[in-house]
């Protein structure tokens, strides 16, 4: 891009913030992740505004035993409607649970 102009897709402001808990076997963490207006491009030569968003997103685990940790995590916990490029669709509210093996040596 020339000079004062934006990069396809790429935010002028972006921003997480998070706050999180830790106990002796299970943390838990909050945060938000969000970013401003961006322009995308299609073709032939069409310029698109794309919205500024922010995401909700929630994470915890427990220490099962010394060597085993069981996480979950929720992503967009308020299934917000947003773009990362023009007509492509991203995840609504999803989530990840995890497993982790972790042999004291």
């Amino acid at each position: 891009a020339s000079k004062g102009q934006w990069l396809a897709r790429r935010a002028r402001h972006t921003a997480t913030l998070y706050a999180g808990i830790q106990q002796s076997i299970w943390q838990l963490r909050a945060e938000v992740q969000g970013q401003s207006q961006r322009q995308d491009y299609g073709y032939p030569n069409k310029t698109y505004q794309l919205g500024g968003y922010a995401v909700y997103n929630l994470s915890g685990s427990v220490n099962v035993t010394p060597d085993i940790k069981l996480g979950l995590r929720l992503n967009n916990i308020f299934d917000k409607d947003y773009a990362l490029a023009n007509d492509y669709a991203v995840d609504g509210m999803n989530g990840l649970l995890t497993l982790t093996y972790t042999p004291k040596l």
